[in-house]
């Protein structure tokens, strides 16, 4: 190839990695009708939005409106995980994706059949253009998104616009990204770089929502998600999806009624005894949640099994039994945040912050072991509500406090 060329070649990509990198604009629009697709971050915030007002967010439908591009993985399934992973640092409580993402080959379900009783605002958005082409000398990704925070009166408190562009993946993955493992949904260096760009589209768009200045033991306490399996570990086991779809739809009674059937002839299949305890749970049937929880711990001695009657012990305000049993659960494995994190809410409960203190501390450096974004900072909240009064405790803040920055990047 002529020399001219390659030296015009190497420039342009120059150029485009230097505008790739360099940081973004963020335009605080005063006027809702004001805000337009560009490079620059544009949000409008309503000046009535009262951020403490707003308990809970759920990151609800996203609307893939992009030309069609092939990859691997569903654009809107990725978005909302991304969105949801950089939501987590808020101090609002977010509800967790699992009842949605269960069943990724079940689309329709997880994109319209959201259910959003429990939050008092959601996220909605479009995915405008999400691509990325190859050329001579480099690639060039595009993703565009626009976002808007409803309340439950159909009101916008909060809506962002921003396109992102990097070329030959010139914008790193965010540690929050890393550890959330949306990496892990590319299959090739192209599909790496878009998810690089999603990840920075996102973080830098949530960064425009305004905070809660308070985090209160009750809101946690009324948030705290009751134990549940991960999406892998039911998918490895025997064909269990139209019983999980039930109850994801939730179509607990239905469920009961086939999960009864069902242990007539698999009476020692501990999976579907936790599911039916789990169903119970959802209709407030405390009392035969706690035997099936039992009775399923009784045929595979499973910690997720024990977290689940100390749960329903917490909420019949057993307090001292759940304690023993979390702590049970904490000698069987000392990484069990699940069980540290609900122990310290009940000993802050019943005044005894230090000790809530340390059960905090471990809750997040075993969430940050174990990957678990949502629990990282809800840990890290409490621990610095209860390091008002203990020194020690203000100690073991600043060391998460420092792993917790790690988490973060600054443009």
């Amino acid at each position: 190839m002529n020399s001219k060329y390659l030296i015009l070649i190497k420039f342009t990509f120059l150029v485009l990695l230097i505008g790739a990198c360099s940081s973004p604009n963020y335009i605080n629009k005063k006027k809702i009708n004001n805000l337009k697709l560009s490079s620059d971050i544009q949000y409008f915030i309503d000046e009535k939005f009262k951020p403490n007002s707003i308990n809970s967010i759920c990151v609800g439908k996203i609307i893939n409106k992009a030309k069609k591009q092939k990859y691997s993985f569903d654009k809107i399934e990725l978005t909302r995980r991304v969105l949801y992973a950089h939501l987590s640092p808020k101090k609002y409580q977010d509800i967790e994706l699992h009842n949605l993402d269960y069943g990724k080959e079940e689309n329709n379900f997880v994109k319209s059949n959201i259910n959003l009783n429990s939050c008092d605002a959601v996220i909605n958005g479009e995915i405008l253009k999400f691509e990325n082409n190859f050329f001579l000398a480099y690639s060039n990704a595009k993703i565009s998104i626009n976002l808007y925070l409803l309340n439950k009166n159909n009101k916008i408190l909060w809506k962002a616009y921003h396109t992102g562009v990097s070329q030959a993946g010139s914008l790193p993955i965010s540690p929050i990204g890393l550890v959330s493992g949306i990496y892990q949904a590319a299959n090739n260096f192209n599909e790496e770089i878009v998810i690089q760009l999603l990840d920075t589209v996102a973080r830098r768009m949530l960064k425009t929502l305004p905070d809660r200045k308070i985090l209160s033991s009750e809101m946690q306490n009324k948030y705290v998600q009751s134990p549940h399996p991960e999406i892998k570990q039911i998918k490895s086991s025997q064909n269990l999806d139209n019983f999980y779809k039930l109850f994801n739809e939730g179509n607990y009674e239905d469920l009961i009624k086939r999960l009864n059937i069902q242990l007539k002839n698999k009476s020692e299949n501990d999976q579907l005894i936790f599911l039916r305890g789990r169903s119970y749970l959802k209709l407030n049937q405390l009392e035969l949640a706690k035997l099936d929880f039992a009775k399923a711990y009784s045929k595979n001695q499973k910690e997720i099994y024990l977290n689940g009657l100390a749960y329903i012990l917490t909420k019949q305000k057993r307090f001292d039994e759940a304690l023993e049993i979390y702590n049970d659960v904490i000698i069987k494995n000392n990484k069990n945040s699940f069980a540290y994190y609900n122990a310290g809410l009940i000993l802050e409960m019943q005044n005894k912050t230090f000790e809530a203190g340390k059960y905090f501390y471990s809750a997040s450096l075993s969430a940050i072991l174990n990957n678990d974004l949502n629990r990282i900072f809800n840990s890290y909240y409490a621990l610095e509500r209860v390091s008002k009064v203990s020194q020690t405790n203000k100690n073991k803040l600043q060391l998460i406090k420092e792993k917790i920055e790690k988490l973060s990047i600054n443009e």
